[in-house]
């Protein structure tokens, strides 16, 4: 990797304490080339996507103060330049709410519990395009 290039950051926007938990051992143990940022709730997550250059953005459906749905739409407006995959992820299995998520603009819809192995690959096809060399 350049020691110019800024490491990739993915943000995690979750309000389960235990999911933060499984996200963190995830990263470093499968993706210690990205770094991993976290906001509890649906306001701290927009005004960070605000700010920041991301690489990803994982939104809980199920948060507090506002749901993912209607974060989504404000993450999405302020990032009318270079838009940000952002993923929905819930403990909603069912089909029709996984349909109404990629309808909302999610690019993809993560389940809980995850499927570690799936959830790492789709990271790494996502994020870590074009910053590998393949030699």
């Amino acid at each position: 990797m350049n020691m110019n290039q800024v490491q990739n950051e993915v943000l995690y926007i979750e309000d389960d304490e235990i999911n933060l938990a499984l996200m963190r051992h995830i990263f470093l143990k499968k993706l210690p080339s990205l770094k991993l940022i976290e906001a509890t709730t649906a306001r701290k997550g927009i005004e960070i996507a605000k700010e920041r250059k991301l690489s990803l953005i994982l939104l809980d459906i199920g948060l507090p103060d506002q749901d993912g749905f209607t974060a989504l739409k404000e993450i999405k407006s302020c990032m009318v330049q270079e838009p940000t995959p952002v993923w929905a992820v819930s403990a909603s299995v069912f089909e029709s709410d996984i349909k109404n998520g990629l309808n909302a603009g999610f690019e993809k819809y993560i389940t809980k519990p995850y499927d570690i192995q799936k959830i790492v690959k789709l990271i790494k096809n996502t994020v870590m395009v074009g910053t590998i060399n393949t030699n």
